[in-house]
């Protein structure tokens, strides 16, 4: 494949090509929606491990699982033409465009060749999952089933919205999924960030450990209404709460849509900063362009006691009278793009993390986020517990499952009493779903909240 990479230039960056000019033209004329006009595709290829097995089976009986998917350009000139319906282009211009875009040439210099070879781990991480899951043993005896794969993609994705811009990127993703099925019919789903090729002996020896612990420490059965606690979020994954309450309170779409004194908020600790950041040190929402061609920058959406700017596509800000903040993103050519988080940073406080439990007689740890909501209109939130664990005079105590937290949006903004001082990038996949499922990195430090529903 053709490769348009500087010598010396990391494999992570950014791979920008020009568009094919019958392409551009016919985007830039189209009529309508200006989200619908842009082209986007995604060229991708999967391979994922799994050992699986249930109580009883030896670990070296479990077998590895291969499997190469992906959605590829094989068809392209169909799938890009029903992408391009959508923008009411004439039946020539759609026609060429289609034609240009489809053609080997196009293909061969904008990385999009169906040969996409599959990536293909070394036998050292096949080893790596091998002896992770022998360090699994035993399991509880709750858990009636567990698998253990990695997962590895390497691909392309692009879009070319506008004459002055469109390019081609590289998609790089490794994640590490642990999945156990109790007798209750309930599944556990842990899911982490991780390069199996590049992990040391140290990495793997964290990661069965902590793999173990969750095994070890997981209830039998759902814990009880609990009531309103104290929370603590922990670092890093766990600022998935305020992805939740300011970061899709600030996507100009939401914004709108809330009450006046919500969409204002204030009132909030003076030193909470967030910001959406485009940037790859942050996590998976780094893009060199947005879906509608639009370079990003950082946005601050909170500071100083307040919410501060809002996250838009081209056609919010155009309709705003401000300018788009490279924001407008989708899940592939079946979705429009809408404004969307990339990577949301909570900026490090000055509270000591080991502080965060003191004075609290009964409170809750959160340690990962499941499917949480944001209700802009009707301040409200929810969010479910994947993982957490209870406090008891200061410590943390027995691990809970089946509650979750609900509350007022500015009510729990404002009720935040402590800022941790260790900001940690989350090492876990964090999925948003919205107009589509997205990828968006998330980094924080532990945050105390004075008092939340819990049950």
């Amino acid at each position: 494949m053709h490769d348009s990479r500087v010598e010396g230039e990391p494999e992570h960056a950014a791979v920008l090509r020009p568009a094919p000019r019958a392409a551009q033209e016919a985007v830039a004329a189209a009529n309508g929606r200006s989200g619908s006009a842009s082209l986007f595709w995604m060229n991708e290829r999967l391979l994922r491990h799994e050992i699986s097995a249930r109580p009883g089976n030896r670990p070296e009986t479990a077998t590895i699982h291969e499997e190469v998917t992906g959605f590829d350009l094989s068809h392209r000139a169909g799938v890009l033409r029903q992408s391009l319906q959508q923008s009411t282009l004439s039946g020539q211009a759609l026609a060429q465009a289609v034609g240009e875009i489809a053609g080997t040439g196009y293909a061969s210099t904008a990385g999009l060749d169906a040969d996409l070879p599959a990536p293909r781990p070394s036998d050292d991480s096949r080893a790596a999952l091998q002896e992770l899951w022998s360090r699994l043993a035993p399991w509880p005896a709750h858990v009636m089933h567990l698998s253990l794969s990695t997962v590895l993609l390497d691909g392309y994705r692009g879009c070319c919205p506008a004459p002055d811009a469109g390019g081609v990127w590289p998609l790089r993703y490794r994640a590490l999924r642990l999945q156990a099925v109790r007798s209750d019919g309930s599944v556990m789903v842990r899911e982490w960030q991780f390069d199996s090729e590049t992990a040391n002996d140290n990495t793997l020896m964290r990661m069965a450990a902590r793999l173990s612990q969750i095994l070890r420490d997981d209830p039998p059965e759902n814990s009880g209404p609990i009531g309103r606690l104290p929370l603590v979020s922990g670092p890093g994954q766990c600022a998935v709460i305020f992805h939740e309450l300011v970061g899709h309170l600030c996507e100009a779409d939401q914004r709108a849509r809330a009450t006046d004194q919500l969409s204002r908020l204030d009132g909030l600790p003076p030193d909470l900063v967030i910001r959406d950041l485009p940037d790859l040190a942050f996590g998976p929402g780094h893009l060199p362009m947005d879906d509608e061609g639009t370079a990003p920058r950082s946005v601050t959406l909170c500071a100083e006691g307040r919410l501060r700017d809002s996250l838009f596509d081209r056609d919010t800000a155009q309709a705003a009278g401000l300018p788009a903040t490279g924001n407008g993103r989708r899940q592939d050519y079946r979705h429009a793009p809408e404004p969307r988080m990339r990577n949301l940073a909570v900026a490090a406080g000055t509270t000591p993390q080991d502080a965060l439990l003191d004075g609290i007689e009964t409170g809750l740890w959160l340690d990962q986020c499941g499917p949480a909501w944001m209700d802009a209109g009707a301040d409200r939130f929810g969010i479910e517990i994947a993982a957490g664990r209870m406090i008891r005079k200061g410590r943390l105590a027995e691990q809970i499952r089946g509650v979750s937290v609900t509350g007022a949006v500015s009510a729990a903004l404002r009720g935040i009493t402590a800022i941790g001082d260790e900001a940690q990038l989350c090492d876990q996949v964090v999925p948003c779903g919205k107009g589509g499922i997205l990828r968006t990195g998330i980094s924080g430090p532990a945050v105390r909240f004075n008092a939340l529903q819990i049950g």
